[in-house]
């Protein structure tokens, strides 16, 4: 009997129940993901899916779950749409702590970066947008990502070599 409690596995309750409450929350994350697309596509509320967004990613942010990668980052597009260069900046950081390799965060951060950058005539910014959207490039799963974010590094050489930005 004590070698069967020895081979036995390991695996506890207080694991399971981890385990479960992260499924949970990542089904939960994308639920609300697909609704604040829902809302900003479809009914043009950009607000309400912004407040969708930080509601859930208040509510899970304590688990760490990578899941909350995508929800910064839609959340950061959505400030880019607002044209709320700090905010996106700081959402998709945040996302990219949850997951270094997170290529919608990479992309809506060098975006913001490139925005502010161009407003504020910030060098800094407009190297630290070059840096995420060539990392962005680099971990684009399909073409269409990797297509945009080449736009996006064009558009910069265009701003640093002619001092102008083209839409």
């Amino acid at each position: 009997m004590a070698l069967t409690e020895l081979e036995a596995p390991t695996t506890t309750t207080t694991t399971v129940e981890l385990t479960k409450t992260k499924v949970e929350a990542t089904n939960e994350i994308d639920y609300s993901i697909v609704e604040a697309k829902r809302l900003f596509y479809t009914e043009f509320n950009p607000l309400a899916a912004l407040q969708i967004l930080t509601d859930i990613i208040d509510k899970f942010r304590a688990l760490k779950v990578r899941s909350l990668a995508n929800a910064f980052s839609y959340k950061a597009f959505i400030h880019n749409y607002l044209q709320e260069w700090q905010e996106s900046i700081e959402a998709a950081s945040k996302g990219i702590t949850l997951d270094p390799n997170h290529c919608d965060s990479y992309m809506a951060r060098g975006y913001a970066r490139k925005r502010k950058g161009y407003e504020i005539n910030g060098h800094a910014l407009l190297k630290a947008a070059r840096d995420d959207l060539n990392k962005a490039r680099l971990l684009a799963p399909d073409y269409r990502k990797r297509q945009q974010a080449q736009k996006y590094l064009a558009e910069l050489d265009i701003i640093e070599d002619f001092g102008t930005e083209t839409t």
